[in-house]
């Protein structure tokens, strides 16, 4: 859900608060849940900018949107949310198209290995 929230808020330029509502009345899940993926697109969102940053030193070339998502998602949970990196990493490469799988895995065991100390992060010039 956390995912699904993230690309309508990026491609579709809409609002966390106005997309996530609606899915977490509907969704069923437990308040703990709940709250969990509210931390999870609120947060991703949030924090937008420092998750990329964490991700783009170890690619190439730009992910497509979905992948990309994907990558913010987990970089999020490993620097910032305090999920431990065997179970983001394990979730968040279950996300991820089949097609880069692979990949995802391979950058999020890069991020998980930096201390968000140890991170030089780029400047805003």
């Amino acid at each position: 859900m956390a995912l699904d929230a993230l690309r309508r808020i990026e491609q579709d330029g809409a609002y966390a608060n106005l997309v996530l509502g609606p899915m977490l009345t509907s969704s069923g899940l437990s308040e703990l849940d709940r709250r969990f993926t509210t931390e999870l697109v609120y947060g991703s969102t949030r924090m937008r900018r420092a998750c990329d940053a964490l991700v783009d030193r170890y690619i190439t070339s730009p992910p497509d949107a979905d992948t990309r998502s994907v990558l913010r998602l987990g970089a999020y949970q490993l620097s910032f949310a305090g999920v431990p990196a065997h179970a983001a990493v394990s979730e968040t490469v279950s996300l991820a198209p089949k097609r880069t799988r692979g990949f995802v895995n391979a950058v999020l065991r890069k991020v998980a290995r930096v201390p968000l100390e140890d991170m030089v992060w780029p400047s805003d010039g």
